[in-house]
Parts: structure tokens; sequence; C-alpha cells
């Protein structure tokens, strides 16, 4: 089935990963873009726009790196259930070794001044574990909720969500949501330690 994953690969560089509707696979791997730091958190935003078939990268708001989608992928659909700070495949232990303050999704690809300016437009989800990390954190408020329950893997983490490995984080969409347009934003602090894969 088609499979989505927004995760951070080596050296802190944000990448996609999608298996299209053809469950083709492609990696949009931004290897000019590195999110580790050991000062302030940093403001991750991706989104995926059909109209100018392209895939950008933002950090802190301000676009970074652009790669083009190739005229073969085949746009189709997220899948219902999304994991957060780990991975829906079999065997997979790539978890988010960071912390995650904040993350939503958005059905459409925001413009710049959009991302710049932090919109909720075209929300689907919205979670910020700095107000509130010790419950599901759900903010979006516009009628399409996600269902489930967002678990906390450490109740005694300091205003962000700290995961660990033996526990998998789930949403579920109540709907079908398509792959593009779509947009991702997530504020995140990773040590500059990190040189190997920060997961999902």
């Amino acid at each position: 089935e088609p499979f989505f994953n927004f995760d951070v690969y080596t050296n802190g560089q944000p990448r996609l990963m999608i298996y299209d509707a053809n469950i083709a696979m492609f990696n949009f791997h931004f290897a000019e873009v590195d999110i580790r730091s050991d000062a302030e958190p940093v403001r991750v935003t991706i989104t995926m726009n059909p109209a100018e078939m392209a895939v950008t990268c933002y950090i802190n708001g301000e676009a970074k790196q652009t790669i083009e989608i190739p005229d073969t992928y085949v746009a189709g659909a997220l899948p219902q259930v999304i994991a957060v700070g780990s991975d829906n495949r079999a065997g997979n232990d790539q978890f988010f070794k960071g912390q995650l303050f904040s993350f939503s999704m958005h059905s459409e690809a925001l413009s710049a001044d959009e991302v710049a300016a932090g919109s909720d437009k075209a929300l689907i989800a919205k979670y910020d574990f700095t107000t509130n990390n010790n419950a599901n954190a759900h903010l979006s408020g516009n009628g399409n909720d996600l269902v489930g329950e967002l678990l906390i893997a450490d109740p005694n983490a300091p205003a962000a969500l700290r995961l660990i490995p033996q526990l998998k984080n789930h949403i579920t969409l109540p709907e079908i949501i398509a792959d593009m347009p779509l947009t991702f934003d997530a504020v995140v602090s990773l040590p500059t330690t990190y040189a190997d894969r920060a997961g999902s």
C-alpha cells in the first residue's frame, strides 16, 4: 500500500520517502539542509506542491531547498494510521532521537508567506507539547479532528515529547487525505552529535 515517511536522515538532513499510488518509491532527500542545533529548537516545514511539481524544505520559515517531483509520480493518499516519532514498517527501529515540541499537518501546500507566518490554513492536525505534555494535546479545532489517542512516551519530559523505542505513538485520520497538496511542520531539537539516522 502507499507509504509516506517524513524523517531526519543522516547528518540532520530531512527527507520524505514515499511509495506512490503505484507503490513506486520516491526519495526526496534534502541534502543541503541540516536541522541539528545545540542552541534553540528548529522549525522544519516541508510542502508538496502539485501545481509546481515541487517539494520544498523550509527552516524557521525560510526556504532552503526545493526538489522537483518527477512526472512519473502518481498521486495517491496518506495512510490513515500515522506513526509519530516512529515508523509503521514492521521491524524498523528508526525512532526519533531528539525532542519533538510540536507538529502539524495541512491539506494544502502552504505558500512561502504562510509558512513564514506559521499559518493554520487547511489544518488537518496540530499538536503542541509545550503547553500540555502529559495528555493528548490536539489543537486543530477545525472539525477535522483525528481519532484515537497520541500517547506521551515520557510524562516527566519538560516541554517536549521524548520517545522510547518500545512505545509507538499513532494517530488515525478519520478520512482519506490526498498526499498532494500537503504540508508537514514540526519544531524539533536534535543535537549536533547525531550523525546517523535520527528517525521519523
